[in-house]
């Protein structure tokens, strides 16, 4: 008889493990997700239908502002929440990492209040260049906060709250979008939907811990002492994360600034949005539930097993799901989204092998920072980061598709370079804990 499991890649996937918490876990994050994406997915054709592309380009540029500064708003400390031993250390970073990115938003809104508005105007218009700047500053800090929150949650494996979280993100999001769109709010309403999407799952974390009375502060000294202790965050992970976003968003702010055809920043855009929503549905759950178990099976020597497998079978989707998508996006996409939109699916079809790589290196990531290769990644996603924006500045002058195809090669090369990087640091890892448990 056959196995009826071969043909389902993710619960194939969750059967490699035998530890029941960790399928609960995921089947519940698979689950939350799911719903979230698909109701994230089943409302665009409705959107690029209200707002033209020349809008989403707006849009595509604050978020590439907004994501680049948000990762690094928290200094790192976000990374070191689920994987640092103790529990109040764990909680003192999380207050460090808030603390951070408040203060960091309140910098990011005066320095962007500092620019004249005419030179906003050529990337935002003439209706966001006044408001913008004023704006910025919350949407750093909702992004920041949620996704610093959101670690602790995933340290103490609530899943639940996380899951909820988003599911309620994706409707709050969705909903503004469309309403203001409908009442001619233009690309301020896309805008607006954004930075409340980013802020909703801040208010949940924050409302769950409050209600159950596990908000608990500690004083000055103490935070001090444990962001000093963890500060190789600072050092390397914070800028590993800015070059990262930088390597992925920066084309967005060189195409829209620069570009004679921003609304290629609009397809770029929509095209990861698209590829992103189910390939993230189960790479970040995969790498979140190896940040949340990575003490655990690194004592029981089986963290670069367990993390190989991962990749090993997210790769296995992404071949699956990706192929059927690089044939049928250009097709689909004028239909799908309207007349409009009819390169999106030239677009998707070059993303797709960039994403899938992404997908891969998700869960091994951590592996490399029990390693210690932190500086290691710092300098390779910095290297990356320039090689990527360069090519994309280079083909600007050739025209939008030569910059889609740039900005897709980059990804591939980056990409495929960093998860051969990172599975080489897992065999270095298993061998390691393999002579340990000896």
């Amino acid at each position: 008889m056959s196995d009826p499991l071969a043909m389902d890649p993710v619960r194939r996937l969750l059967r490699r493990f035998g530890d029941a918490q960790w399928k609960v876990s995921a089947q519940k994050l698979l689950g939350a997700n799911l719903l979230a994406q698909i109701i994230n997915l089943v409302f665009i054709p409705v959107l690029t239908r209200i707002y033209p592309p020349t809008d989403y380009a707006v849009l595509a540029t604050l978020m590439a502002i907004s994501v680049i500064l948000s990762l690094v708003a928290a200094l790192g400390f976000d990374y070191a929440v689920p994987i640092v031993d103790d529990d109040d250390q764990a909680t003192c970073l999380t207050q460090a990492g808030a603390c951070s990115a408040i203060g960091v938003a309140a910098a990011v809104s005066l320095a962007a209040l500092t620019i004249p508005a005419e030179h906003l105007v050529p990337v935002l218009g003439d209706r966001l260049a006044a408001t913008v700047p004023w704006a910025i500053g919350l949407i750093v800090l909702s992004a920041s906060l949620s996704t610093t929150l959101e670690a602790l949650q995933i340290r103490h494996r609530r899943v639940d709250v996380i899951g909820w979280a988003r599911v309620a993100q994706a409707c709050v999001g969705v909903t503004t979008q469309i309403g203001l769109g409908l009442v001619g709010a233009g690309a301020a309403g896309l805008v607006i939907g954004y930075g409340l999407f980013l802020l909703t799952p801040a208010v949940v974390h924050i409302a769950y811990l409050a209600a159950t009375r596990q908000l608990r502060l500690h004083g000055p000294k103490r935070v001090w002492e444990a962001a000093s202790s963890n500060r190789k965050y600072l050092h390397y992970t914070a800028p590993e994360a800015l070059f990262n976003a930088l390597s992925v968003h920066g084309p967005f702010m060189i195409i829209s600034y620069f570009g004679s055809t921003p609304v290629i920043a609009a397809h770029l855009s929509l095209g990861l949005r698209l590829l992103q929503a189910p390939s993230f549905l189960v790479a970040k759950i995969g790498s979140q539930l190896v940040q949340g178990s990575a003490r655990n099976w690194h004592t029981g020597g089986s963290l670069a097993d367990n993390s190989r497998k991962i990749a090993l079978g997210l790769g296995a989707i992404g071949v699956v799901a990706g192929v059927p998508a690089i044939i049928l996006a250009p097709l689909l996409a004028t239909p799908v989204f309207g007349p409009e939109w009819t390169g999106v699916g030239w677009v998707i079809a070059m993303l797709v092998p960039g994403v899938v790589l992404h997908m891969v290196s998700f869960p091994l990531i951590p592996v490399a920072y029990l390693k210690g290769q932190n500086a290691g990644i710092m300098i390779l996603t910095a290297s990356t980061a320039v090689f990527r924006n360069g090519l994309c500045a280079i083909a600007l002058a050739s025209g939008g598709f030569a910059t889609a195809v740039a900005f897709s090669g980059g990804a591939i090369v980056q990409y495929a370079i960093l998860t051969a990087y990172l599975y080489r640091l897992s065999r270095a890892v298993r061998h390691t804990e393999y002579k340990n448990v000896e």
